[in-house]
């Protein structure tokens, strides 16, 4: 294959995983997730960030709860959303992520970086041979 012919089946190439980049980043913005706690004492969602965007006590049983009961409650259902958002976070991000390698592991910072790319060139000029 001639080397413009390569380039442009590259670019291609490129511009087909940019797009379902942009895909995939607009179906994680639009992830959330909804927790229930025991009881239905409470129900939490999150959104894709795993912020808290609702967080409702549809019975009255929190009433009757003590102060550090409740407070494990909605931490724990918390919780619960955020991994559900995490969840649903790394399937649309699987196809993004090389083998071998988890996106959870990705957004925890478990990732070494150099031992994912030995041998590649500092510059683009180390990788057509220019000084």
């Amino acid at each position: 294959m001639d080397p413009r012919t390569e380039l442009e089946s590259l670019f291609a190439s490129l511009r087909e995983q940019q797009a379902a980049m942009v895909e995939a980043r607009r179906s994680a913005l639009a992830i959330s997730a909804t927790a229930t706690g025991p009881k239905r004492a409470l129900t939490v969602t999150v959104d894709a960030r795993g912020e808290v965007t609702e967080l409702a006590f549809p019975t009255e049983a929190y009433r009757t709860m003590a102060p550090r009961e409740l407070a494990a409650l909605i931490q724990d259902t918390i919780g619960k959303a955020r991994a559900d958002v995490a969840k649903q976070m790394s399937e649309v991000m699987a196809p993004f992520v090389p083998e071998g390698l988890s996106f959870d592991d990705l957004m925890k910072g478990k990732t070494d970086w150099e031992a994912m790319s030995p041998g590649l060139p500092d510059d683009l000029g180390d990788l057509f041979g220019r000084p």
